[in-house]
């Protein structure tokens, strides 16, 4: 699984539609050691086997899905934000190798930065 996360969010993923996921992430300016949250929505597909989510470089949770019977909502709290961090991910993985990833950016106040 975590070699196609990593496939995933180096490949180039086609047009959004209807059926890719979204991510939303709270908030969107946090501190360094703070809690982040982030809601993946993957619309059902009868082909959506895996989903993944999380934040680049940092921790990632993963579920494996039952097609169009999938719950829509997957959602996590990560903890302790480290300043490095500036991207938060969703992808969805599909049947035949398929993939589809979204990213939103966040920014993160770090301790003892100059203003």
């Amino acid at each position: 699984m975590r070699a196609y996360i990593l496939a995933a969010m180096l490949g180039v993923s086609g047009a959004s539609d209807a059926t890719d996921p979204t991510i939303r992430v709270v908030p969107s300016f946090v501190m360094e050691g703070h809690d982040l949250h982030i809601r993946c929505r993957v619309p059902p597909r009868a082909d959506n086997i895996a989903v993944a989510w999380g934040v680049t470089d940092y921790l990632m949770s993963s579920r494996q899905l039952d097609g169009d019977q999938a719950p829509v909502t997957w959602e996590s709290w990560f903890p302790h934000i480290p300043c490095e961090a500036d991207e938060a991910v969703c992808a969805v993985f599909r049947t035949q190798r398929r993939s589809h990833v979204v990213r939103q950016s966040f920014t993160v106040i770090c301790h003892g930065a100059v203003w």
